[in-house]
């Protein structure tokens, strides 16, 4: 993924006489817990063209007949709506409803087209729980000390040890970094603000450079639940794809926060 995405960047850049980057951040990849968590992940996947600005307030009528054929998911070949990609494995997934063969498609659709409807905050936060991993507290843990005895193993002592010592940030330090970005003070992100990506960006950075569950990061923030925080997460990532300007903003806090961790670090 990485050749690939610098790959393109370099046609991209060449193409339009640009410079810099062109994708955000590098490539994830994560282990899942098992099949529940994988028919979880891959209804995420698939409903993130629906969570965008234009779409996400529409009536469910207008998101459901908008996501059966959007052209860049693989989605309506699951369902039956369009001709299936030669590169894509259908099976695996669709074999996870639990039905009969020529049952799968419909159920696989009802499966995902519930959460138009009700949204699986449970999965939300799970998902944002760990950076190596989606599933369950014990697998998570388990996943986290397989790491750290691969990175005790790998040959290069002078890495696990800087690595075995970074530090988290407190969540006063992040929300004052975030607020000097953003231009405003860090009781702002205590207020509800209708639209806003201020409470969404400070959430996902208290997630990432402070070590919070989303639920303790919505605790923080003064949000009601770890649901509404993973949703107003969900709406970020959407956005950072969509306008250059917050994507911009993000990275440039990113930058600060990861100086200032490794300042702590090597301190």
């Amino acid at each position: 993924m990485q050749s690939l995405e610098t790959g393109y960047t370099v046609y991209y850049n060449r193409r339009h006489r640009s410079a810099g980057h062109v994708l955000q951040g590098r490539y994830g990849a994560k282990l899942v817990d098992g099949d529940e968590y994988l028919l979880k992940l891959s209804r995420y996947v698939h409903l993130n063209p629906v969570h965008v600005e234009g779409i996400k307030s529409q009536p469910l009528k207008e998101k459901m007949a908008y996501l059966r054929q959007y052209v860049w998911s693989s989605y309506p070949g699951y369902i039956g709506e369009k001709k299936r990609l030669e590169y894509v494995h259908y099976g695996p997934i669709l074999g996870q409803t639990g039905v009969k063969k020529r049952r799968q498609q419909r159920a696989y659709r009802q499966y995902i087209e519930k959460e138009l409807v009700e949204t699986d905050d449970e999965f939300l936060e799970v998902m944002n729980a760990s950076r190596r991993s989606i599933g369950g507290e014990g697998f998570r843990s388990w996943i986290d000390e397989v790491y750290g005895e691969l990175l005790k193993n790998s040959g290069h002592p002078e890495d696990v040890e800087f690595r075995r010592q970074v530090r988290r940030l407190g969540a006063e330090e992040i929300l004052k970094i975030v607020g000097k970005t953003l231009g405003v003070e860090p009781s702002a992100f205590l207020s509800r603000r209708r639209d806003s990506s201020l409470r969404p960006i400070a959430a996902t950075m208290l997630v990432k450079y402070g070590g919070m569950t989303q639920r303790k990061a919505a605790k923080e923030l003064g949000i009601g639940s770890a649901g509404a925080l993973g949703r107003g997460i969900g709406k970020l990532n959407g956005l950072v794809a969509e306008d250059r300007q917050v994507a911009k903003r993000v990275a440039e806090i990113e930058a600060d926060l990861d100086r200032k961790t490794l300042a702590l670090t090597a301190g």
